[in-house]
């Protein structure tokens, strides 16, 4: 496998390979005979050997690995070679591991990666990464523990066991002993294990041992007790101490040293590598020496040594690591040595992060915190927590940085120590902003801030500066205005503090995170990098970097995936989780863009329990975000209407956050609930549409505002939507830091625009979001946006419009199955059938007429009326009057007859006002009788004359044949279809919606599922 690897990398691709097994396996044995493989191959060969007990300098081994290159790391990070950040310094490291493998093929060797600082193991991934295509072989070996070395399925893994009984014959006669007879060899392989090292001392000492601690043990029995006190000091040293240290510490002259190792060697203990330094034979050897070491000896050592390296502590890094290690060591010994420790993990903790190595300065920090309150000295506390927490934060870890620093307020409040509070309250708001959601949670830490601004000393001008930022930003997610915000983003420009500016373009970026702000953002994130790059902050680059990636999403920029790659490659390197998180978050956004979503789906976990483990806010609404979208464009979103209103209750949500309560009115509708959808719109919508806070989820929320108007018929909302979405109709909708993205924003006014009833204005609309949503690169919502272009073809129904839209809909029905999008399939390839014609028949047989369609079959008698339905359906669109149905020709019919001439309607008029007249004058002398006579008579003859007559006095007429075919067709065609019902009532009931009776009679095909009928 190794000489497979060694293979590849000649070739010209890089290889990791990690060697694993139990102590003393022959991890480093195999990985030096690689090794020497490899040199006499044409390798150059780098060895590094980590170091397990602290003191290391950062990323050590490295520096002797590039010393074997002939190349050298500068060792001030800030110097022009590594430049300002801990991603210049690891690319520096690459460029040269890059320029060796030009001159010749390079073999990176790290052994005992298990005892490696992160930093050092972060360096290599990045290498490993950066030197795909050089002829570069990576090899690390490491003891098997709980987490393992290498992270990633880019390394191949040789995991060492022992030996088994052939094995073990085998070995014993390569070490020039006799071969043994076959249950000599069962017996020692049962003894040893199989353990190369067990039988190495086996074979050393004569005899077989049942343990390799006792093989030890009886070498060290045999060294006389001043070697033995002598190695023992030895080993709190390290796995390869200088004789001058190990006679400071000892205190003995060298040569007494040099007798003692001498002895050492013979017992197999010790190897001698030059006559300066010498190493154990194996890591197991000190850790028994140490073991055997009695407390207060071992302190009293590490006292010494601590001495030893104090003078020069300061002048060379390697140095003050080490000097710091000893001093924690010997902590506990006084007072005195407490004091000296908690001052130089202080010291050595600055020197790492200004060395951007956060992990190994938290992890120092820490210890010192411990050791100031186990010796209870006098010293303030409370400026040492919040170095601690500033270094936790550095990490990414932002649950355990708000613990610790609401640790150092309480301290700092019982010490009386305002500037360490200020700094305490400053480091509880975090990296975002809007960290603490329940409003008590957020009205307690808002009020530490403020306390904390009130009782600055007017000198911290800086501090003062930094809270009244943080607490301007703080009221706009509260719905303060933004003004305050770029007030004091001036006011910290005028400070000349780099570290203070590059916090507050972070904060006044977020509190501009909304839609009116899109292109003035990227201005600002460019500016941060920038500040804080120059000053050497290179979290708060980092977050810069963050927001230019975020805004180049916001705006649909191509460069957003390079931007994406850029910020992912700086994460490992400083080994932010925190904002690990936030990469994490963006690629399950773009899995979902690329219509994977089942991987989508399971990355989407992985990043919650990322989220939860860093202690990010949002952790539960990006989960939320990120499986909405997946169930919207599978087509089963309506099944987490219930879960979108929890989160919307949830009390880590934003207060001011109105787009998953809009989601869960909008999943109502599709979950067939208005009621419930309607009950949640009044309360998103009751302060007015254009009262709701313009965040970063604005959009999304507009959207479901939209989509449930739709689903409701409620034109109003919509409109108002429109109006205000038509300002940001180009941007993509990416809320928060780009969790997700469901196309452009051109679908929220396509959707308005079916609402209101508009239906050129939706496909147009609709046209404008698929061109936007493809250039985005967002698979399924192209699709999703093809087909409801489709729709709204169907549904307008212009010359064209069906044509169009059965090809829309089987591009979106093609692209639905190859993502795996079955009920999205199901439903599109419906909507495309019903697009196409539908074939029917109808036959004359003997005496009957037969209608067939989709299966059904209805049989009737010969009638006139299924006759006059066959000339209809067989000529779809074409009208056809009534008369012609009959078989007469519309110019034949003759105009019909008055029911009285003209002369006679004269007469009848003319006696009208004889009889009126008279009747007027019999009642005028009181003749009752004679007038009710001729009330009588002028009735009758009123009544005629309406019978004859219509408006206007015109005369009526006798009908005409048109009319009466009108009647006759009606009637006939009206019994046809009700026979047709008796058997069969769909195609009745389909006849009787699209045949249109009159004096022009037409069959006019559904818009939605036409038929075309043939005879």
């Amino acid at each position: 496998m190794l000489e497979t690897a060694r293979t590849v990398a000649r070739n010209g691709e890089s290889c990791v390979v990690l060697v694993t097994g139990e102590p003393g396996i022959g991890k480093t044995r195999l990985c030096r005979e690689a090794a020497a493989r490899a040199e006499a191959a044409g390798f150059a060969v780098a060895w590094g050997s980590c170091w397990p007990d602290g003191g290391a300098p950062p990323l050590w081994p490295w520096q002797p690995m590039l010393s074997s290159l002939d190349a050298e790391l500068p060792p001030d990070p800030q110097s022009t070679g590594a430049g300002p950040e801990r991603f210049a310094r690891f690319s520096a490291v690459a460029d040269l591991v890059a320029a060796a493998c030009v001159r010749s093929p390079v073999l990176l060797m790290i052994d005992d990666a298990h005892a490696a600082d992160p930093g050092a193991m972060l360096l290599a991934r990045f290498v490993a990464r950066s030197l795909i295509r050089q002829p570069l072989l990576l090899l690390l070996s490491s003891r098997i523990v709980d987490r393992p070395v290498w992270d990633g399925s880019d390394a191949t893994l040789v995991t060492l066991g022992p030996f088994d009984v052939a094995e073990t014959a085998e070995f014993l006669r390569s070490r020039g002993s006799p071969a043994p007879a076959d249950t000599e060899a069962r017996a020692l392989h049962r003894l040893t294990g199989g353990h190369p090292l067990h039988l190495h001392h086996t074979v050393r000492a004569g005899a077989a041992h049942t343990s390799l601690r006792a093989v030890i043990d009886r070498a060290l029995a045999g060294l006389a007790p001043e070697t033995s006190r002598i190695l023992r000091c030895a080993a709190v040293l390290g796995a390869g101490p200088a004789v001058a240290d190990v006679s400071t510490v000892a205190v003995v002259p060298a040569a007494v040293v040099r007798t003692a190792l001498a002895s050492a060697t013979a017992a197999g203990l010790v190897d001698i590598e030059d006559v300066e330094r010498f190493a154990f034979s194996h890591e197991l050897v000190r850790e028994v020496l140490l073991g055997e070491m009695p407390v207060q000896e071992r302190v009293d050592a590490h006292a010494r040594a601590a001495q030893a390296l104090r003078s020069t502590a300061s002048v060379r890094p390697d140095r003050l690591t080490r000097y710091t290690y000893h001093a924690l060591q010997a902590a506990s010994r006084s007072t005195a040595d407490a004091e000296h420790a908690v001052t130089a993990c202080r010291d050595a903790a600055r020197a790492l992060v200004a060395a951007f190595a956060y992990e190994q300065a938290a992890a120092l920090l820490a210890s010192a915190c411990d050791a100031h309150e186990v010796a209870r000295l006098s010293s303030p506390l409370a400026p040492l927590l919040a170095e601690h927490a500033d270094a936790v934060l550095q990490c990414g870890l932002l649950t355990e940085a708000r613990r610790l620093y609401e640790r150092t307020a309480t301290t700092a409040d019982a010490e009386n120590d305002p500037v360490t509070l200020a700094h305490a309250a400053i480091g509880i708001g975090g990296v975002w902003v809007n960290e603490h959601r329940t409003r008590l949670e957020w009205e307690r830490v808002v009020g530490l801030q403020r306390r904390a601004l009130a009782g600055l000393p007017d000198s911290e001008t800086v501090l003062r500066q930094r809270l009244v930022t943080r607490l301007a930003v703080e009221d706009v997610y509260r719905g303060g205005p933004i003004g305050p915000v770029v007030a004091a983003l001036a006011a910290t420009r005028r400070l000349d503090d780099g570290v203070a500016l590059a916090e507050a373009l972070s904060l006044c970026h977020h509190a501009l995170l909304s839609p009116p702000h899109t292109y003035d953002r990227p201005a600002l994130a460019d500016e941060q990098i920038a500040v804080a790059s120059a000053a050497g902050a290179g979290m708060l680059a980092l977050v810069g970097l963050c927001w230019r990636t975020v805004d180049a999403f916001h705006v649909g920029d191509s460069h957003a995936t390079q931007l994406l790659a850029e910020l992912r490659d700086r994460c490992d390197v400083l080994g932010c989780r925190s904002i690990r998180y936030v990469v994490d978050s963006i690629e399950v956004m773009l899995l979902i863009r690329a219509g994977r979503l089942d991987e989508a789906e399971k990355m989407a976990g992985a990043c919650l329990s990322l989220g939860d483990e860093v202690g990010d806010a949002d952790a539960l609404g990006f989960y939320g975000a990120h499986l909405l979208t997946i169930r919207f464009i599978q087509g089963r979103d309506a099944e987490l209407v219930d879960t979108a209103a929890e989160i919307a209750d949830s009390p880590t949500l934003n207060p001011a956050e109105f787009s998953f309560q809009a989601t869960a009115a909008c999943l109502a509708v599709r979950a067939g609930d208005p009621g419930r959808a309607r009950t949640m719109l009044d309360q998103v919508t009751a302060p007015g549409l254009a009262a709701l806070p313009q965040s970063s989820t604005w959009l999304i929320g507009m959207l479901s505002l939209a989509d449930a108007a739709y689903g409701i018929g409620d034109a109003g909302l919509a409109r108002q939507v429109e109006e205000l979405v038509e300002p940001f109709a180009g941007l993509p909708i990416t809320p928060s830091l780009a969790v997700t993205c469901l196309g452009s924003a051109e679908r929220i006014l396509a959707l308005t625009g079916l609402t209101r009833g508009d239906q050129d204005g939706a496909v147009a609309a609709f046209e404008r979001a698929v061109d936007a949503t493809r250039l985005l690169g967002n698979r399924p919502m192209t699709a999703v946006n093809t087909a409801d272009l489709a729709l709204a073809l169907v549904a307008r129904n212009a010359p064209g419009d069906r044509a169009r839209a059965a090809g829309l809909l089987a591009s979106a029905h093609g692209e639905a199955v190859a993502m795996g999008l079955d009920r999205r399939a199901a439903q599109w390839g419906d909507a495309l059938a019903d697009l196409t014609e539908t074939a029917a028949t109808i036959v004359r047989t003997g005496r009957q007429w037969v209608l067939t369609l989709d299966g059904k079959r209805a049989v009737v008698a010969d009638r006139v009326g299924v006759r006059y339905l066959a000339q209809l359906l067989t000529s779809p669109g074409r009208p056809i009057s009534a008369l012609r149905l009959t078989g007469v020709d519309d110019a034949i019919g003759a105009p019909a007859q008055p029911v009285i001439d003209e002369r006679a309607q004269t007469e009848y008029r003319r006696r009208v006002a004889d009889l009126t007249t008279r009747e007027s004058a019999a009642e005028a002398a009181g003749d009752t009788t004679a007038a009710a006579a001729l009330r009588k008579e002028l009735d009758t003859l009123l009544d005629e004359l309406r019978r004859s007559t219509g408006r206007g006095g015109r005369s009526r007429r006798f009908a005409d044949a048109g009319e009466r075919a009108r009647t006759a067709v009606r009637k006939a065609i009206k019994r046809a279809i009700t026979e047709i019902g008796e058997s069969e009532p769909a195609l009745a009931a389909l006849l009787d919606e699209t045949v249109a009776t009159g004096t022009t009679c037409v069959y006019t095909p559904d818009p939605v599922r036409p038929v075309a009928w043939s005879a």
